[in-house]
């Protein structure tokens, strides 16, 4: 989209509406002028974070420059240079308030457009606190029964056309509550209209963006001072999404604000120096007072409308949904052509098997990659569902299939990644390798014969038994977190890491589930003694010894438990030296790669599960 550079305008000075000898400085920095229809302007950060706590305390602080310098804050220049930001940056405040040797309040409201053009500019500096709430309750006097009343905010706000506005940030406190006795709320109208979400950890009401990406579009930043000095709060939304709220209202957002700057000297407001300023260019309306050297007081609005109408906004939307997508190349087995070539992952450049004619690979040509590219996904459990044969993010994407061959590599089809986004297309493509052998059998049986998938699989079989004995509510087992049953995967790379997360995850399921108490009471109900310092797999094996299990099921049972909970302690994150290094060679010469070890210690894990549930426990 095109949009025009930014202007520096010079000094403003509106003489029509002046009523005293002097003239408060009155700097407008950036402004922007942009055609109709144009929202780049919505997209772009203006001289960082214009937010920020740090420049609000400005604003309420005094530079220590003698006399002329507490002259110069006291024109309140920094101030309005801040609102002229509000109409030009990417965020806007929506409440903000500070205090240190001078004050600031900016509350904003949403006021429908057809009442703000009705109204006189001299009436909008007129403005009562907007911080009134709902309320219900008994009314009495004035000659009439006592009753209820019901009143809604800004149902007595001044001027009357505020009254149809509506409020945005509501600030509530409640002694009852343990910690944040003080909070703030968000209309619902707008958090529950653009799928807001309050998270506490970010301090902000969130969103996933088209990455599954936490997004913050409505930021509580706020720092406490000591005895209310240096004390600031700001609570800023994204401008596309206000502004989008507007357009789709028919409103726009009067930010009402008060700023106060007082000096040592100062005794109250006396024989100052009062001035108006009405700009109907920047919808900016306020009286200012002057008292001298020694303080000086400036209160009106800002209106911010909206810069596109509904049907403007939503041809913004329409035309960005339809922009021409990007596509990456990946080195691709073309089994029709017969040839490993660069192949666009676009539509247009694969053909389906009812184009016999077209020259084109199929849309199921194999994609081969290290298996590397399945770490950041296993990385973050919260954003990425890694499952046996498919991938995917929140609510943003998902790719349909995925196998491993038997040499390692991950492979999925070509058409399938034309369907992830640009960015996630770049990262598999950073991946991509010449195929080092053909498909996974069971890829081959299941998408290329279309039947069910019967080779054996230990770790989903271990899976499926663990999500078993968690759902009967089985006595001598507790999955003690449910979620890691389908965050273990293979280790598919040499990395001990993931070779150590993984026995980790194992241990953590399997023996962390056995309940120790349970074992030990019924061997102790069958006689047998023990000793306190036992674990749960001991007392299992003291349990099935007084039931009259033979040793020799007794050691295929309790062999792979103990053998996991050793490898955890001597192969886990933590552990090196000579003695890991030697254990994971010997695994190594045995059972060639850490894949090959973890398939065949689930398949032992199975049996041993199967076995202690079979057995008639009390």
């Amino acid at each position: 989209m095109n949009w025009l550079e930014f202007l520096s305008l010079p000094r403003f000075q509106n003489r029509d509406t002046v009523h005293s000898n002097s003239s408060i400085a009155f700097e407008i920095k950036v402004a922007c002028l942009i055609k109709s229809g144009d929202l780049e302007i919505i997209r772009t950060r203006l001289n960082g974070d214009h937010m920020c706590l740090e420049k609000l305390l400005r604003i309420v602080t005094p530079v220590n420059e003698g006399e002329e310098g507490f002259l110069e804050w006291s024109e309140q220049s920094s101030f309005l240079n801040f609102l002229a930001e509000q109409r030009t940056g990417r965020s806007i405040i929506l409440y903000s308030s500070c205090f240190n040797h001078g004050s600031l309040l900016l509350h904003s409201i949403l006021v429908p457009t057809n009442a703000l053009d009705a109204v006189k500019p001299d009436d909008m500096m007129h403005w009562d606190d907007p911080r009134e709430s709902w309320s219900c309750g008994l009314v009495y006097g004035g000659g009439q029964p006592p009753r209820l009343e019901y009143s809604r905010p800004l149902s007595r706000i001044c001027p009357s056309a505020y009254e149809g506005g509506q409020r945005l940030v509501f600030s509530r406190s409640f002694d009852g509550r343990t910690e944040d006795k003080h909070y703030y709320e968000i209309a619902q109208f707008l958090t529950h209209a653009h799928n807001l979400h309050w998270t506490p950890e970010r301090n902000a009401w969130c969103r996933l963006d088209e990455n599954g990406d936490v997004e913050d579009v409505i930021k509580w930043t706020e720092k406490a001072g000591r005895s209310g000095y240096e004390a600031a709060t700001c609570i800023a939304i994204d401008r596309e999404v206000i502004e989008m709220q507007m357009s789709a209202t028919g409103t726009a957002l009067v930010q009402m604000f008060d700023v106060t700057s007082v000096g040592n000297g100062f005794h109250g407001w006396n024989k100052g120096e009062e001035r108006s300023v009405e700009n109907q260019e920047f919808n900016l309306y306020f009286h200012s007072h002057r008292e001298g050297v020694n303080g000086s007081w400036l209160r009106g609005v800002q209106i911010i409308r909206p810069r596109l109408s509904s049907e403007g906004f939503g041809q913004y939307l329409y035309d960005k949904d339809r922009q021409p997508k990007q596509y990456a190349s990946f080195l691709t087995l073309d089994w029709k052509n017969k040839r490993v070539t660069e192949v666009s992952c676009a539509p247009n450049a694969m053909a389906s098997y009812f184009e016999r004619d077209s020259p084109l690979p199929f849309q199921i040509s194999p994609v081969f990659f290290n298996a590397a590219v399945l770490d950041k996904y296993k990385a973050d459990p919260e954003k990425y569902s890694l499952e046996h044969r498919s991938i995917s993010c929140r609510n943003a994407w998902h790719l349909q299939t995925y196998d491993v061959n038997d040499a390692g590599q991950v492979h999925t089809y070509i058409r399938y990644l034309g369907y992830l986004p640009y960015s996630e297309q770049l990262y598999w493509k950073a991946f991509n390798e010449e195929p080092k052998s053909a498909i996974s059998r069971r890829a081959f049986t299941t998408d290329f014969k279309g039947q069910w998938d019967e080779q054996p699989d230990p770790l989903r079989d271990l899976q499926t038994v663990l999500a078993n004995l968690h759902s009967s509510g089985s006595e001598w087992f507790t999955l003690r977190e449910p979620n890691l049953v389908s965050q273990v995967h293979y280790p598919l790379t040499p990395s001990v890491k993931a070779w150590s997360d993984t026995l980790i995850t194992l241990a953590k399921l399997v023996v962390e589930g056995l309940e120790r108490k349970h074992f030990e009471e019924y061997a102790k109900s069958k006689g047998a003694q023990g000793d306190p310092k036992w674990g749960s797999i001991r007392w299992i094996q003291e349990a099935m010894k007084t039931a009259g299990t033979s040793d020799e099921i007794i050691e295929e049972v309790i062999a792979p438990l103990r053998t996991v909970q050793e490898l955890r302690t001597k192969l886990g994150a933590h552990s090196g030296g000579s003695e890991a290094s030697s254990i994971r060679a010997s695994l190594l010469r045995e059972y060639k790669t850490p894949r090959l070890h973890i398939e065949h210690l689930c398949g032992q894990l199975v049996q041993s599960l199967h076995v202690l549930r079979s057995l008639e426990w009390p």
